[in-house]
């Protein structure tokens, strides 16, 4: 499945760009490995996990209707 994602999902380029710079000794990487791909897709969960605020929160404008349509059945 990790490989699924990775193939849509991926940014290869970006990742073996960064691969390099944090082992310059390892330039000659031309492919991205399944524990890349693995790394790439736990920061990508964990990123949504802890991303600000939540799809499901409603918005201000949207309580602010709910407020005052309940006011309007008082």
């Amino acid at each position: 499945m990790t490989i699924c994602w990775y193939a849509l999902h991926g940014r290869h380029e970006r990742d073996l760009a960064a691969h390099r710079d944090a082992r310059p000794w390892y330039a000659s990487k031309t492919t991205v490995s399944i524990a890349d791909a693995h790394a790439a897709l736990r920061r990508t969960l964990i990123a949504t996990k802890y991303r600000a605020g939540h799809p499901d929160q409603l918005k201000p404008q949207e309580i602010l209707a709910d407020l005052l349509a309940w006011e309007d059945v008082a």
